[in-house]
């Protein structure tokens, strides 16, 4: 899979490497949050759904940014487009999956329990990791500070930034790991 992602995606692959690595890394730390959690075959299922959740999320949305680089867009331009379409495809599929998987926690017992609470620890951090972690690494990589004038601006020549991906992605994982260790000790 991750030669998949970086022969075909190239720079883009390379940045789904490190998101989906973050990804794990953040689920495995929001399991060890959870007393008396054990990484049993279930959950490890449950791992490995959540990864082929986050390389969808991560296609989805580099083949819209490629589809606006075909059509003529700029590098910048293509990027907030990208993201902005993928969101909708990428959340709707998830709620679905977190309603199933609830679901599936409440009915079901011990083993079932075990997968569901993988796989709804695996869809936030997916999320998180797939959409703003991403973008992040995107924008700083690709120095492609996208700039949104709002069109009641457009006439004033004001520019208003939004707030950085960077730093909400940095805040995530540092909070992550810090509750991690406090509650590990």
């Amino acid at each position: 899979m991750a030669i998949f992602l970086i022969c075909w995606y190239r720079r883009f692959g390379w940045v789904a490497i490190v998101g989906l690595s973050a990804n794990l890394i953040m689920q495995i730390g929001l399991l060890v949050l959870l007393p008396g959690a054990v990484l049993t075959l279930p959950g490890i299922a449950g791992l490995v759904l959540t990864v082929g959740m986050a390389v969808d999320t991560n296609v989805l949305i580099f083949e819209r940014i490629r589809d606006r680089l075909r059509e003529g867009a700029s590098l910048a331009t293509s990027i907030d487009f990208g993201y902005r379409s993928a969101f909708t495809t990428i959340f709707d599929a998830n709620i679905t999956t977190l309603i199933s998987a609830i679901c599936l926690y409440s009915i079901g017992s011990g083993i079932l329990q075990g997968f569901a609470t993988t796989l709804i620890l695996g869809l936030i951090s997916s999320m998180v990791c797939g959409i703003w972690g991403t973008r992040a690494i995107i924008n700083s990589i690709m120095g492609a500070a996208i700039i949104v004038v709002p069109s009641r601006f457009k006439d004033n020549n004001y520019a208003i930034s939004y707030i950085n991906t960077i730093t909400l992605f940095r805040s995530w994982l540092l909070i992550t790991t810090r509750y991690c260790q406090y509650f590990k000790y």
